[in-house]
């Protein structure tokens, strides 16, 4: 009778990640990283609406799998997380409550702009998952592109 230790199981194999973990993770940071002005909005001010056009508007461009809007983005994460930071810098010898919060949201600002710096390979999987999602919408164009051009 054979006896069952563990050296003849195979290991288990983890799950690779996901094409969509790239967009997900960036858009939960960037999130985080503007949830200092996203609270204001929330309660109704929208004038803080005006300082969340431009990461929305990188971010609707990330969406559809831009390279351009990937640099950009991590390029305004990271510089003003970084200039954030210097500037709060000054801040320390005042209370914690006061400048604890700067840190926190700007550090989600540099974490994910490094994210978006690091992550070649999760960028070039999550391309190639919005290049199979939007193939169906893309044929179903040329197909009426061409239909009405007869």
């Amino acid at each position: 009778m054979q006896q069952n230790n563990g050296e003849e199981r195979p290991a288990p194999r983890r799950h690779a990640p996901t094409s969509r973990r790239f967009w997900f993770i960036v858009l939960a940071g960037t999130l985080a990283a503007l949830g200092y002005d996203l609270l204001p909005l929330l309660q109704g001010d929208l004038s803080a609406l005006k300082k969340l056009l431009i990461p929305g508007a990188l971010l609707a461009w990330l969406y559809r799998g831009s390279d351009s809007a990937r640099w950009l983005l991590m390029a305004l994460l990271l510089g003003f997380g970084a200039w954030n930071m210097y500037m709060a810098s000054s801040l320390i010898g005042y209370s914690a409550r006061i400048w604890l919060h700067v840190y926190v949201f700007s550090g989600f600002m540099v974490a994910t702009g490094l994210y978006l710096a690091l992550a070649g390979k999760d960028f070039e999987r999550y391309r190639n998952y919005v290049h199979l999602r939007d193939a169906p919408k893309a044929a179903a164009r040329r197909r009426a592109a061409g239909k009405a051009g007869r």
